[in-house]
């Protein structure tokens, strides 16, 4: 059973457990075929989730529908009030796309990484979820903004184990990076939503 904990009162963080998932079969090329416009080097290989995984599909809607019903509550103002400030009128209209269209099947090789950032403005937050046990220390970093703070310093990261995740909103505070220095792989399902999603009637 999906469980959402609020990481903070002050950061639109969410910390996910239960987020069921099925085996997939898929291959990753060698190389990732498009250069990213991230900061990140060239170790991370994106996949479209294949729309033939219908039983990954049905568990993945299951979950995010919680994470939509979630976000439209009290509880979700309750928890971080951040979020009303960040979204005054909420996200009555927000829907979710089929998983098909728009989940990544993501491979971390050892030695990626991605700098600080935070999402450009069409992002409205991302859903990050381990598809197995990852290695410890390549979960999701949120740290200080780093050009106003002369030490980084990392205020929470996400967890490795399987279906467990992170889904956060993306806001002036959510600066994030990621590594992977433990000489193993890190496997995750990832998720973004977009403002189109808010907007749609």
């Amino acid at each position: 059973m999906l469980k959402i904990k609020s990481v903070s009162e002050y950061y639109p963080v969410w910390e996910l457990s239960g987020f069921e998932t099925s085996e997939l079969n898929i291959s990753f090329p060698e190389k990732r075929e498009k250069e990213s416009a991230l900061p990140i080097n060239k170790k991370r290989i994106p996949v479209p989730l294949p729309e033939e995984e219908t039983d990954f599909c049905r568990k993945w809607q299951k979950s995010t529908s919680k994470i939509v019903d979630y976000l439209r509550s009290e509880k979700c103002v309750k928890d971080c009030p951040e979020v009303h400030g960040m979204w005054p009128n909420g996200f009555r209209r927000l829907t979710w796309d089929e998983p098909h269209k728009c989940v990544s099947i993501v491979k971390d090789s050892a030695g990626f990484f991605m700098h600080p950032h935070i999402d450009n403005r069409e992002v409205i937050g991302v859903l990050i979820v381990n598809l197995h046990d990852n290695p410890k220390g390549t979960g999701t970093k949120f740290v200080n903004n780093p050009y106003e703070e002369r030490e980084e310093v990392v205020w929470y990261e996400g967890p490795t184990k399987k279906d467990t995740g992170i889904f956060f909103l993306n806001n002036w505070n959510t600066w994030h990076k990621i590594e992977n220095h433990t000489g193993k792989t890190r496997y995750i399902a990832y998720e973004t939503l977009h403002m189109s999603q808010l907007l749609r009637r």
